[in-house]
């Protein structure tokens, strides 16, 4: 296994590992339904990223695939907060058929790195709450709740 900073070459390989946790997440929620145009948003959101130097994308590649990305940055936190920046692991996904082989280990093991280059002591991600494999991971990684965030659906009146 070979983990990577991805260049935008890589982006057409990121997508379907992309597109595998899309599917995943709308099963279980339908907010996570993509839009016309989902696809290349993503690719110009991936080489946004790739570009920025307050942001990395890593890729795990096994027998020259790739099969895993993370997507890391740094924020900001409001400006009433002692920590004015912290680090936030964006995105990251694994092909199902790698998964429990260490890859998403070994990408947040690079990405904590990353942000511990940059001297960043606060590390955020965000897991879909029905999402049970990837909170899971999260907590085996270390990672503990904060805060919760709550949604309700809105019912808007229909257009004339």
């Amino acid at each position: 296994m070979n983990i990577r900073e991805a260049t935008r070459e890589d982006v057409p390989q990121i997508l379907p590992v992309w597109w595998e946790l899309m599917a995943f997440h709308a099963e279980r929620d339908v907010y996570y339904r993509t839009c016309e145009g989902a696809e290349k948003a993503f690719a110009n959101y991936v080489h946004d990223n790739i570009e920025k130097d307050d942001a990395c994308v890593w890729i795990a590649e096994m027998d020259e695939e790739i099969v895993g990305y993370c997507q890391c940055m740094v924020a900001a936190t409001p400006p009433v907060f002692e920590l004015k920046q912290y680090g936030q692991i964006a995105d990251m996904a694994v092909l199902e058929a790698y998964r429990r082989q260490g890859v998403g280990e070994r990408m947040v093991e690079r990405a904590m790195g990353w942000f511990h280059s940059r001297g960043l002591r606060r590390v955020e991600v965000r897991a879909a709450v029905t999402n049970e494999v990837s909170t899971r991971f999260w907590r085996k990684m270390g990672f503990t709740p904060f805060a919760e965030t709550m949604f309700q659906t809105v019912d808007l009146p229909e257009r004339t």
